[in-house]
């Protein structure tokens, strides 16, 4: 299969993930989150991009804390994944854990 093929495959398979609403994703961790927290996760994921929310959600039920840090850096420039490698907050604390800096020196 070639890389093309590749991210067609993905492709297809964000788009099936990213067609669920917010009633449905917030139903798949319920059972992960306090209460309290289900009003301001359905706001954060109603304007987050549908590429971002999985990640989001893996993070927000405490599974991954790779995801944590993707979710936060990618939270803290406005879903722009290509804005994460430019990050010069060297005072964050998660700057040097920050993702997609692969290949910079």
């Amino acid at each position: 299969m070639n890389k093309r093929s590749k991210q067609h495959l993905a492709a297809i398979r964000i788009s099936k993930a990213s067609a669920k609403s917010v009633d449905e994703l917030i139903a798949r961790v319920r059972s992960h989150i306090k209460p309290t927290q289900e009003a301001s996760i359905r706001e954060r994921l109603a304007v987050m991009p549908e590429t971002c929310r999985n990640g989001y959600l893996r993070a927000i039920i405490g599974r991954s804390p790779t995801a944590a840090i993707k979710a936060h850096c990618l939270q803290c420039v406005s879903y722009v994944r290509a804005e994460i490698r430019e990050c010069a907050d060297g005072a964050c604390s998660l700057y040097p854990y920050r993702p997609f800096k692969r290949g910079q020196k």
